[in-house]
């Protein structure tokens, strides 16, 4: 997930310039507490989010259980990019594990301006691109690397998820069930 962190992080300061300069009329920040979902199933998503404070946790139902695909950090920025490309209703829940403040643009009003902006063409196709790093990444870590190095990365790289997130929105994160990660935990 390293190769994703560093491309945002470049498309996060394109972001920032793009606010300042093209679309702060249209921009707002927004606060909501813990628990508030931005975003549940058969909605459709209707913005685009920049994390100022607070995590998100983006997540699923399978046979009543949450099965959480991403964390969002500040910083990072979160939508159901499904619904908002191709106006469908989502099948996904957004979720305020803290309380969070957002920037947050409507994706009607970012599809009107950048018609005519190439500045905001070009990060959006930045923007996709770094959509697809991170599911290639998430994919990969998945795929290539045990439960417990999966922990371990997540110890190393995100302290701050470890230590505030609930263990069970982790275990799912990492593919395991709850008893699983508390014996890997007992494990370090």
């Amino acid at each position: 997930m390293m190769l994703y962190n560093n491309y945002a992080t470049s498309v996060l300061k394109d972001l920032k310039t793009a606010i300042d300069d093209q679309i702060a009329d249209f921009v707002e920040l927004v606060k909501f507490p813990k628990n508030t979902l931005l975003l549940s199933p058969g909605q459709r998503n209707l913005y685009y989010y920049v994390v100022e404070t607070g995590i998100l946790v983006n997540y699923y139902i399978r046979d009543t259980e949450e099965v959480v695909t991403s964390f969002t950090f500040p910083g990072d920025i979160v939508a159901d990019f499904r619904t908002a490309v191709f106006k469908i209703k989502s099948t996904d829940y957004i979720k305020a594990l803290s309380p969070v403040t957002v920037y947050r643009i409507s994706v009607a009003d970012f599809d009107k301006l950048k018609k005519d902006n190439t500045i905001l063409l070009e990060l959006e196709r930045k923007l996709i691109i770094a959509y697809a790093l991170l599911l290639d990444e998430r994919l990969r870590f998945i795929q290539h690397t045990t439960a417990l190095e999966r922990y371990q990365f997540l110890m190393d790289h995100y302290p701050q998820l470890i230590a505030t997130v609930s263990i069970r929105y982790i275990a799912s994160y990492i593919g395991v069930k709850v008893e699983t990660l508390s014996r890997i935990r007992g494990k370090i």
